[in-house]
């Protein structure tokens, strides 16, 4: 199939901008090229798109139709102010970094998907929420038009309201992996597998798509089984981190309940 005339920019050759190439690409938009401050990384990901790539923003073409900047939230600033002016619309993916970043350029936009993503673990865009914000009607139009490209789940959220979206998805995801590493650990150690964990832990993320996640809570805390909360925290004595988590979690839960 012919690529479209739209000529997509990347800067960032990580997890999400491996995956926004690849859904662009899907879509039909041409891949103009990568931008990364590894030049390996930016060669790596552009050679699957046949397009240039770069280690300096400062020297990637003015011309095309939309870049995405897809780099840590400490680095989005300088690679704004890096880039050559454009009329293109310049978009960041950060979940907590404020639309005003991008302030020198007259087409800007915010494109957020919530979603955590691993570059070698393929995710269904479709199902993925993405928050967009923009700096004119056009530009939220045209940011619009090109989510959809992506899912049908769009959501115009500011700068203040995506904070709190990410804020949120910190405890949702990141925090819970967490708990998935320490479980792992404190298995392992008695060479027992990860998998026995599975069947639970799928229960327990399909339960809170049919309620309320404090309906689905369960476990000695809001029990208020004090006698396996201690042995637990007993268990746990060798490892002082592990021991503070689980007592923090435990009195929050009981807090709660209360």
């Amino acid at each position: 199939m012919k690529k479209s005339g739209n000529e997509v920019i990347i800067i960032g050759a990580g997890n999400v901008g491996t995956h926004l190439a690849r859904q662009l690409d899907q879509q039909n938009y041409t891949i103009r090229g990568i931008c990364s401050r590894s030049i390996q990384s930016a060669r790596q990901l552009a050679k699957y798109y046949v397009c240039e790539s770069w280690a300096n923003p400062a020297i990637i073409p003015n011309d095309a139709q939309y870049y995405f900047i897809c780099v840590n939230d400490e680095a989005i600033a300088s690679v704004a102010e890096a880039m050559p002016s454009t009329n293109g619309l310049v978009m960041h993916t950060s979940g907590s970094t404020p639309l005003d970043v991008l302030s020198r350029f007259p087409n800007r936009g915010v494109f957020y998907p919530i979603q955590t993503f691993t570059k070698t673990h393929e995710t269904d865009f479709s199902l993925v929420p993405i928050c967009i914000e923009a700096s004119n009607k056009k530009s939220l139009n045209t940011l619009k038009n090109l989510a959809l490209q992506f899912s049908n789940n769009i959501i115009e959220a500011d700068s203040i309201k995506r904070k709190y979206i990410h804020l949120s998805a910190i405890f949702a995801s990141n925090f819970t992996n967490y708990m998935y590493v320490i479980a792992y650990d404190i298995l392992t150690k008695q060479q027992l597998p990860f998998s026995i964990l599975l069947p639970l832990i799928l229960e327990s993320f399909e339960k809170v798509t049919l309620m309320e996640p404090w309906q689905a809570q369960t476990g000695p805390a809001v029990r208020g089984d004090s006698f396996i909360i201690q042995e637990h925290l007993k268990m746990l004595s060798n490892n002082p981190d592990y021991q503070e988590i689980y007592r923090l979690l435990s009195e929050q839960i009981m807090k709660h309940k209360k």
